[in-house]
C-alpha cells in the first residue's frame, strides 16, 4: 500500500525533525531566537512546542510595528498560501470519489467476468482435437482485442480479475478514461482555483498599499537613509550639506555622504587590477627563470605579445619584455587614474590643495 508506506516513512522522519528542533532551540538561542521583539517570556520559550500557541495568537499589527513591513508581507503571504492549500484540499476531497469510482474499473471487471464465462463455454484444452483448441484460442484473442479497442481498461486488472491499481493510484486523474465526463470537473476546479488565487492577490495588494501608506505617513518613519537627488551646486559638498541638514532637522542627521559619478574611474581601476595580475605573473616567471639559470647562463625573461589585430587572426604584433611593458603600462594608468580622480573632486569642490596623492601600494 503506497499510502501506508509513505506514512510509515515520512511521519517518523517528521517526528525526529520536530524533536531535534525542540532540542536545539533552547540550547542555541542565537540561531533560533536571536531577538525577542514580542517580549516572549524566557521561561515559556523553553517549554516543548510553547511557541506554537504564542505565534498563533500574534497580531499582524504587532508584526508590522516590531519587525517592519518585510516581515508583515511574509506573514501575509504565508497566510494566503494556507488559504490556497485549504481550497485545494477541499477540491481534492470532492474529486477523489470521482476518480476512485470510475466506469472504467467496473467495465473492466464486467468484461473479465464475460471472458471467464466464455472460456468455460468453449471446449478448449479438452481432448486431442487441435481444430477445436485453435478455434477457442482465436475467439479469446478476438475478445481481448475488442476489450482493448473499447476503452483500454483491461490493463488495470490482474489475472484473477481483481483491480491491480493501488488505492492511491485510483485517487489520481490517471484512473479516468478518455472522454470521461469527470474531466470537465477537473478543468472547472482548475479555473476556480486560479480565479480564487487572483482574487487573493488583488486583496493582498489593496491591504499592502493601505498599510504602506500608513507606514510612510508616520511622524517618525523607520527609514534610516534618505536619498536626495538634483542637489544645487552650492550644496554639493559634505560640510555644506551637513550644516543645511542640521539646520532643517536639528540633532537628527547622523552623517551625509555625496555620491559622485565615477564610472570612468571604476573602469580604469578594473584595467589596473588586470595589469596587476599580468605584472605579478611576469615577475613570477622571471623569478623562476633566475632560479633555473646558472651563474653564467643567460636569463630568459618572459615575453608579452602586443599589437595583435582581431585576436591574432590577421597576424601582426611583436614580442616585448613582459615585466618592463607591464610596469610602464602601470605607471601610465596610475597617472590617468590620478587625473580622473582630481577631475571628479574638482567638480564637487572637494580638492584639497595641500594634499598630495602618494601613489598606489607596491606589489611587494
Amino acid at each position: 500500500n503506497v499510502l501506508l508506506t509513505s506514512v510509515a516513512v515520512y511521519f517518523p522522519l517528521f517526528l525526529v525533525l520536530i524533536l531535534l528542533y525542540e532540542t536545539l532551540r533552547p540550547r542555541v538561542p542565537h540561531v533560533y531566537a536571536p531577538e525577542n521583539h514580542a517580549d516572549y517570556p524566557e521561561a515559556k520559550q523553553r517549554k516543548f512546542l510553547g511557541w506554537v500557541p504564542f505565534l498563533w495568537r500574534i497580531d499582524e499589527a504587532q508584526v508590522a510595528e516590531k519587525c517592519g513591513l518585510d516581515a508583515w508581507v511574509l506573514l501575509r503571504f504565508m497566510k494566503m498560501g494556507r488559504k490556497v492549500a485549504l481550497l485545494c484540499v477541499l477540491c481534492s476531497l470532492a474529486l477523489f470519489p470521482m476518480y476512485f469510482f470510475t466506469a472504467a474499473v467496473f467495465e473492466a471487471q464486467e468484461q473479465e467476468k464475460q471472458r471467464h464465462h466464455l472460456s468455460q463455454l468453449l471446449p478448449g484444452g479438452r481432448g486431442n482435437n487441435a481444430s477445436v483448441a485453435a478455434l477457442t484460442s482465436m475467439v479469446m484473442i478476438m475478445f481481448d482485442e475488442q476489450v482493448n479497442a473499447t476503452n483500454g481498461t483491461s490493463d488495470i486488472l490482474s489475472s484473477d480479475g481483481k483491480v491491480k491499481l493501488d488505492v492511491v493510484d485510483r485517487l489520481t486523474i490517471a484512473n479516468v478514461g478518455k472522454d470521461d465526463w469527470r474531466l470537465y470537473f477537473t478543468v472547472l476546479v482548475a479555473y476556480m482555483i486560479s480565479v480564487y488565487v487572483m482574487r487573493l492577490l488583488l486583496n493582498e495588494y489593496t491591504v499592502y498599499r493601505k498599510r504602506r501608506h500608513e507606514f510612510l505617513m508616520r511622524k517618525h518613519p523607520q527609514q534610516y537613509s534618505v536619498v536626495i537627488s538634483d542637489l544645487p551646486q552650492a550644496q554639493r559638498r559634505p560640510q555644506t550639506l551637513q550644516a543645511y541638514m542640521d539646520f532643517l532637522f536639528p540633532n537628527s542627521v547622523h552623517s551625509v555622504y555625496i555620491g559622485v559619478e565615477c564610472a570612468e574611474l571604476e573602469e580604469l581601476l578594473d584595467k589596473r587590477q588586470e595589469l596587476v595580475y599580468h605584472l605579478y605573473s611576469a615577475n613570477v616567471k622571471l623569478a623562476e627563470a633566475k632560479a633555473k639559470a646558472g651563474e653564467h647562463d643567460v636569463i630568459k625573461r618572459p615575453k608579452a605579445l602586443i599589437g595583435r589585430r582581431f585576436f591574432g587572426l590577421c597576424g601582426g604584433g611583436k614580442d616585448v619584455d613582459a615585466v618592463d611593458h607591464y610596469t610602464e603600462e602601470m605607471q601610465k594608468l596610475e597617472s590617468e587614474i590620478v587625473r580622473v580622480r582630481d577631475e571628479i573632486l574638482q567638480r564637487h569642490g572637494e580638492v584639497a590643495k595641500d594634499k598630495k596623492f602618494d601613489g598606489w601600494p607596491s606589489l611587494g
